[in-house]
């Protein structure tokens, strides 16, 4: 049943029952004997609300009647319940019908807290430590378990903000609306629980998503996801208090966090790496695009080529309103227990997913020698030369010793300046960017030739597998 409080009167009602909750936990220990007398000293509410029908439980917690008169059109009467977590907290719940986020004020009437609503809530406010992050309903003491499961299952997650208000229930989200559009693009689906705590010049929401699965556009890229968490921050336009114009307008940002399983098309049979992941909504006047943050300790055998080991590697995929996809990312590629900085702008393939024949490979370092630049080669040759003689030595012994590179003199490749690191390009046998200079299968590098330590000059230097020889120009 609709509430048809209008939303001036039921916000005052919320600073009421507000005001009627926390100053009986500050002031006063909870207790049957006091609770009335309680708010009685709340010259706001003093005579307008009335408690009764008080029970106790025998471990501290009680559950009353408050009925609220000469504020509404209607008398109200709402069921609390409250007490004390084992943490020492101490928690007030009570139920609302019908809630609408922009209702609890009117600075909240802008997307996308002005398409959410809730047909059963529950509310609360808590003063105590904060709640670990996967603190459910089912950890709650069982007086208050039975009191939110009238509106929240135990699986549930309950996380209300010290100090504020809080609330917890099903998103009844209108259809066709901007956030049910917006939700599909994030590949958010069905009904779920959303909960979040307010303030008058903010709102921080979060969901926990028992549906969600990759968008159309990505499907070829992402293979499936799991414990994903939903996030809704805003924060309210801020006003001159004299002139009343608005001086900072109001801002949201809406995300999730997953574990994500990429898809690897270039192997005999997919392979699904799980990453840490983050999820931002970006809004370009009413359509919506994705930039999908991930984050991994380390990869063996990235983007399933052989030897290609990475550590700390953050990838970004970004997919644009249009529909456009972009994969880019970065790690410290370990070879014989030293890094050196990787990036990797991926191919995609609308059959296969992620596509490292059709990838860019940057690496940049200080400086290589000529025996660490060859162990990079054989990862690249090693893994994209399937039939030639090069491929072959770079799987088996390697081309540094293939080659008898090891008989030159000792030659190192070093930035162009003191500040300027060496950059290494590397691409696949079907990459192909006009602006990095690559087509087809490449490795060549930019920067000085060092030789016994003196510098000879300036060089491009190339690695050619047809003719055997490492060629400097």
């Amino acid at each position: 049943m609709k509430s048809t409080t209008s939303p001036q009167a039921f916000f005052k009602t919320l600073l009421i029952l507000v005001s009627l909750l926390i100053l009986p936990v500050t002031s006063f220990a909870i207790t049957k004997e006091n609770l009335q007398e309680a708010i009685n000293k709340i010259t706001l509410i003093k005579d307008k609300v009335t408690i009764d029908n008080i029970s106790e439980s025998g471990d501290g917690w009680i559950i009353a009647k408050a009925q609220i008169t000469g504020l509404t059109k209607e008398p109200r009467t709402l069921e609390v319940a409250a007490g004390s977590l084992k943490n020492g907290g101490k928690l007030l719940m009570w139920q609302f019908d019908q809630l609408k986020i922009k209702n609890i004020h009117k600075s909240f009437d802008f997307f996308p807290l002005n398409e959410i609503e809730t047909p059963n809530t529950l509310m609360s406010v808590y003063l105590g430590e904060v709640l670990p992050v996967d603190f459910t309903v089912k950890k709650l003491p069982k007086e208050l378990k039975a009191f939110a499961n009238k509106v929240l299952a135990d699986d549930d997650l309950f996380q209300p903000k010290p100090n504020s208000l809080s609330i917890s229930g099903e998103v009844d989200l209108p259809g066709g609306s901007h956030l049910s559009k917006a939700l599909k693009t994030m590949g958010v689906t069905g009904n779920f629980v959303l909960g979040g705590s307010f303030s008058l010049s903010s709102a921080e929401l979060y969901a926990a998503l028992p549906q969600f699965s990759p968008p159309d556009a990505l499907k070829n890229v992402v293979s499936g996801a799991s414990k994903s968490r939903l996030f809704i921050s805003a924060t309210t336009a801020k006003r001159d208090k004299k002139t009343k114009q608005v001086t900072e307008d109001a801002t949201f940002s809406m995300g999730s966090t997953t574990l994500l399983k990429l898809k690897l098309g270039n192997r005999k049979k997919a392979v699904d790496i799980e990453f840490d992941s983050s999820v931002a909504l970006v809004k370009q006047g009413h359509n919506f695009g994705l930039e999908i943050a991930m984050h991994a300790d380390d990869w063996s055998n990235a983007l399933g080529l052989r030897h290609l080991n990475l550590e700390e590697v953050m990838v970004k995929t970004i997919l644009s309103p249009t529909g456009t996809v972009t994969f880019g990312m970065h790690g410290n590629l370990l070879i014989d227990g030293t890094y050196d900085s990787l990036a990797v702008n991926v191919g995609i393939r609308p059959d296969t997913g992620l596509d490292p024949t059709t990838s860019l490979f940057v690496l940049k370092a200080r400086e290589l020698s000529l025996e660490r630049f060859s162990k990079i080669a054989d990862i690249i040759i090693g893994n994209f030369d399937k039939k030639g003689d090069i491929g072959k030595m770079a799987r088996k012994g390697g081309i540094y010793h293939g080659l008898e590179l090891d008989k030159l003199p000792e030659t190192k490749l070093a930035g162009l300046t003191e500040n300027q690191n060496l950059e290494v390009v590397m691409a696949g046998p079907n990459a192909n960017d006009v602006k990095m200079g690559v087509k087809g299968l490449t490795i060549k590098a930019k920067g000085k030739l060092l030789i016994w330590g003196s510098e000879l000059a300036e060089s491009n230097v190339n690695m050619t597998w047809s003719t055997n020889l490492l060629q400097p120009s």
